[in-house]
């Protein structure tokens, strides 16, 4: 199972190596698609944690993870205001509401357990790819979002990989096929932005 997962992460790392963060404009397109579904991690994690009261690890996890979230979409406001940006400039893409929209439904109508693969998809790519894109925007304003995730998060994913085996069989088959489902929609995101850019380039090139 955690084969899965690990090959889930690995796409997007790849495809997070692949967009164009160089660029002041991609940049601020993904953070402001980050401040979208960032802002729906404490309200995510404290439903799934209402809904765990039976299990007092995960329950008690979710709210330790609730405090540490609480305020990171402001550092997201923050970055686009150094870039001059604000998130009003770029549209919330269908993709990126899937992104998180869909977190509710694994929570409510599957098992509260099953938002560790959302979790532990964001937390890889901060401990995989957190330093790297930090080093990529460095000529850029507005860049604490990165910075904290890449610095903070080291240990986040290793202690999500061992929670795993306290789940039951079911439980661990859902988190890895939410991880797996996460991770396609994230790509699907990333496509898209950088889509956009292109045509708007050559737009602006007629």
């Amino acid at each position: 199972m955690k084969n899965r997962i690990s090959s889930s992460i690995d796409c997007v790392v790849k495809a997070l190596s692949d967009y164009n963060f160089e660029d002041r404009h991609q940049y601020a397109f993904w953070l402001s698609q980050a401040y979208y579904f960032v802002k729906h991690s404490t309200p995510l994690l404290a439903l799934s944690a209402g809904l765990s009261v039976d299990n007092n690890a995960y329950h008690n996890r979710c709210i330790d993870h609730l405090s540490e979230e609480k305020g990171h979409e402001k550092m997201l406001l923050n970055d686009l205001k150094k870039l001059s940006y604000r998130p009003s400039d770029f549209p919330e893409l269908a993709q990126t509401q899937a992104f998180y929209q869909t977190q509710y439904y694994w929570i409510q109508h599957k098992k509260p357990a099953s938002f560790m693969g959302y979790i532990i998809l964001l937390e890889g790519l901060a401990v995989i790819s957190g330093k790297e894109l930090h080093r990529r925007v460095s000529a850029h304003q507005g860049k604490s979002f990165i910075k904290v995730h890449s610095d903070e998060d080291v240990d986040h994913l290793e202690k999500a990989l061992q929670m795993m085996d306290s789940f039951t069989a079911e439980e661990q088959e859902l988190i890895v096929r939410n991880c797996e489902l996460s991770s396609q929609i994230y790509l699907t995101m990333l496509d898209a932005m950088s889509t956009r850019r292109r045509v708007q380039i050559n737009d602006a090139r007629v």
